[in-house]
């Protein structure tokens, strides 16, 4: 076992007062069958992630058949089958904040290899914005132990992620600090449901005042758009009159396109979900978009990979969600701006699509703002289009990300699940079905 570990080790016997090491022996007399338990060979439960949660399962590990695995190992290797097999992450790092250790969860939650980690700076593996809440680094400059406290991470691809890690600093037979010991899990699902969990909140609220806006506004439209047209009718000689009762009537349109997607936001349609060829789908939203797009002289680059997969899906809804992100890249772009859109179908099966501008980007500070409803920045905007084409994708079981830098673009990326063709029997599936296990 390499320093470092033993390092580990040590310290977890300092500051638990026990001793990891079997009682001495005279020499050639073998060592008397084990039974000493997982919880007194390894690190306390707080600092193995969920390997060992409660006391009961604790019990439950104990009664393993470990003997026979303890007197065939040995002892530093007992340890460090344990320390490398334990579901959480586990690092250390050293009083120069260089990475030390990295067990084999860490490596497949971060994807760095232990060889190429182990003695890189700790700031590699965390993102630059997470500051003091690295919490390793609290614990290693005060002493101090955190218990599932919640950092970000950077993966070896730059992705982010959620983090939930407690630490406490690792101290020699001396008691003195010689680096720290964190243990860590992915919180991305558990970040995703709280995400989706105050979606829905914000959504039950959005739909009591939705039912009363369509009460209160809907049937008064109905009569003043007919009212406009028999005025028109007795004004067709004058012109200004005409032009007048044209911009009410365009108004009367956009109150009544609100209420629409409002709706649609708070009471989805059900979905018709059939084999679906996404090309064909962008292309009717693009055509959808054709004017928008000849009035700024927007060119548009479609680029598509030979293996693009159709996909299980509603057409119909899923050209509402190209459309909507065509809508906000055509009112981000300059007159001859660039638009490239592309489909591919990933390594692991799954459908991707991007759709890249290059307008004036969005804010970091608004990121987490654009699929939000009645989040807009335009003048005339309503706010609700990204916020429909998220709940049409999300629906669908699939996922929309942007990313954007400001002054160089946005890009949007969906990705969807392959059609599968064992399901061409069936057609007519509702979100709720789609949200049940095995949908």
């Amino acid at each position: 076992m390499k320093k470092e570990h033993l390092d580990v080790l040590n310290g977890l016997e300092a500051r638990e007062g026990r001793s990891l090491n079997p009682a001495p022996s005279r020499r050639g007399e073998a060592l008397p069958p084990a039974r000493t338990s997982v919880a007194q060979a390894s690190p306390p439960a707080s600092f193995v992630g969920d390997a060992v949660s409660s006391p009961s399962e604790a019990a439950h590990v104990e009664s393993r058949p470990w003997r026979d695995e303890r007197s065939t190992l040995p002892h530093e290797e007992f340890i460090e089958s344990i320390i490398q097999n334990v579901t959480g992450g586990l690092l250390t790092i050293d009083l120069e904040e260089n990475i030390t250790f990295f067990n084999r969860a860490a490596e497949k939650m971060l994807g760095y290899g232990a060889a190429d980690i182990v003695g890189e700076p700790m700031k590699t593996i965390f993102c630059p914005r997470a500051g003091r809440r690295t919490w390793v680094l609290e614990s290693l400059r005060t002493g101090r132990v955190f218990h599932q406290e919640e950092t970000v991470m950077v993966r070896k691809n730059g992705e982010r992620v959620q983090i939930g890690i407690s630490s406490a600093p690792l101290k020699d037979r001396s008691n003195r600090i010689i680096g720290v010991l964190a243990s860590f899990v992915d919180l991305s699902q558990v970040a995703k449901l709280r995400e989706q969990k105050a979606r829905r909140e914000l959504l039950m609220s959005l739909g009591e005042m939705s039912a009363v806006v369509a009460h209160k506004v809907r049937n008064p439209l109905a009569s003043i758009k007919l009212g406009m047209q028999l005025v028109r009718k007795g004004l067709a000689s004058s012109e200004a009159m005409s032009e007048t009762v044209d911009l009410v009537d365009q108004e009367v349109d956009k109150i009544e396109r609100i209420i629409e997607e409002l709706l649609n936001v708070v009471h989805p349609r059900d979905l018709n979900m059939t084999e679906t060829d996404l090309k064909e789908v962008i292309a009717r939203a693009l055509f959808a978009v054709s004017e928008r797009l000849a009035a700024k002289n927007i060119d548009v680059v479609e680029e598509y990979s030979g293996d693009f997969a159709t996909v299980k899906g509603d057409a119909a809804q899923l050209e509402q969600v190209f459309y909507s992100i065509l809508t906000n890249a055509i009112d981000a772009m300059p007159v001859k701006g660039r638009a490239c859109i592309r489909g591919s179908t990933r390594a692991d099966g799954k459908v991707k699509v991007e759709i890249e501008d290059n307008g004036e980007g969005i804010p970091p500070e608004n990121m987490s703002k654009i699929f939000n409803p009645f989040f807009t920045t335009k003048a005339n905007g309503t706010g609700l289009g990204l916020c429909l084409a998220r709940q049409i994708v999300d629906a669908h079981n699939a996922f929309v990300t942007a990313s954007s830098q400001v002054g160089r673009g946005t890009v949007f990326t969906v990705i969807f699940e392959p059609f599968n063709s064992s399901e061409k029997g069936r057609t007519k599936t509702t979100p709720a079905e789609e949200a049940a296990p095995g949908g």
